[in-house]
């Protein structure tokens, strides 16, 4: 193999790490405590889901309609603009953006990342 074929396979091999590396995160904090987050968020209880969001990401408008309409409903939902608070993006190790983190009795029970249906979102919820 020459030099450039392995160059090449370098490359493509990092670029689809890359891709998966956010999955690969989200999957490790599953069973961890949560952040402390009571002085950014004001309604934290022992059920939460919050979601993760960026003006500039496309696949998050179809969600946030989705979650402005479940926050009308319930108070155990939560837009966080990761641009706009990433120190909170950071405590909770979001990579992407549409992320959901489901935090039960002060664990993180799941992490989702990409855009997910309303189906999907509302099976998170208690």
């Amino acid at each position: 193999m020459s030099g450039y074929s392995i160059a090449v396979l370098t490359i493509v091999a990092l670029t689809l790490l890359l891709q998966f590396l956010p999955w690969f995160r989200a999957r490790l904090l599953r069973g961890k405590p949560a952040p402390d987050i009571t002085r950014e968020l004001t309604s934290v209880g022992d059920d939460l889901l919050i979601y993760f969001w960026s003006p500039r990401c496309g696949a998050c408008r179809a969600m946030t309609r989705i979650v402005d309409s479940l926050m009308a409903r319930r108070k155990d939902v939560v837009k966080v603009d990761a641009s706009a608070a990433p120190e909170l993006a950071r405590k909770f190790h979001v990579m992407a953006t549409p992320t959901l983190v489901r935090v039960h009795h002060g664990r993180i029970e799941e992490v989702l990342i990409g855009s997910r249906s309303e189906e999907e979102i509302r099976r998170l919820l208690p």
